[in-house]
C-alpha cells in the first residue's frame, strides 16, 4: 500500500508541474474541474487532493483544482470528460474500456504478474498502443496509472481479514 501511495504521489507531482507549467505559460487564471466517481476518502481522491495542493502552490494561485467526488457514474464521468464539461477525471478503467475494449485486458485479473509487471506493458507498445486508441476515439489522454493493488481473489474459504489470507 506504501508504494502504490508514493506512486500516486509521485504521478501528482509530475502531472501538476506540468499543468502548473502549461498554466504560467498562459498567463490567465484557470479552474480546472476534476470529477470522480469515488467518494471522499478513496485513495484516488486523495491523490487529487495532493494534486490540487501541488497545481494552486506551484501556479501561485492562477490555477484552480475543484475536485467533485463522487460525482456519478464511471460511465457519467467518462462522458463529461470526453464532451469538455470537465477537465480532468480520476476513475477506474471505464476510458479504456468505452474507447480501446481490446485493450481492456489491462484491467483484467491475473493477466499481469504485478505492479511492475503491469507498468512495463503499459509502457511498452501494447500501453501505447491502447493510449493512443483512448485519445483518438475518447478524445481523452491518460496523464498516469495508480495502483490501487490486489483486487480479485479466489478461494475455497472465506477471506474475511487479511490473516485469512496467509497461507
Amino acid at each position: 500500500m506504501k508504494a502504490s501511495r508514493l506512486f500516486c504521489f509521485i504521478a501528482c507531482i509530475a502531472i501538476g508541474g506540468l499543468l502548473v507549467g502549461a498554466g504560467l505559460a498562459a498567463a490567465a487564471d484557470k479552474t480546472i474541474t476534476l470529477s470522480s466517481t469515488f467518494p471522499k476518502g478513496h485513495l484516488l481522491i486523495d491523490a487529487s487532493e495532493k494534486f490540487k495542493e501541488v497545481v494552486e502552490k506551484g501556479s501561485e494561485g492562477k490555477i484552480k483544482v475543484e475536485i467533485k467526488p463522487g460525482a456519478g457514474s464511471e460511465k457519467d464521468v467518462d462522458e463529461w470528460c470526453s464532451q469538455g464539461k470537465v477537465e480532468m477525471q480520476v476513475t477506474g478503467g471505464q476510458p479504456l474500456q468505452v474507447a480501446a475494449p481490446q485493450y481492456f485486458f489491462f484491467n483484467a485479473p491475473y493477466v499481469m504478474k504485478d505492479f511492475d509487471h503491469f507498468m512495463r506493458v503499459w509502457n511498452g507498445a501494447l500501453g501505447k498502443k491502447a493510449r493512443e486508441e483512448v485519445e483518438k476515439k475518447g478524445s481523452q489522454m491518460y496523464l498516469g496509472i495508480v495502483d490501487r493493488g490486489m483486487r480479485q481473489t479466489t478461494s475455497k474459504k472465506a477471506l474475511n481479514t487479511a490473516a485469512d489470507v496467509k497461507d
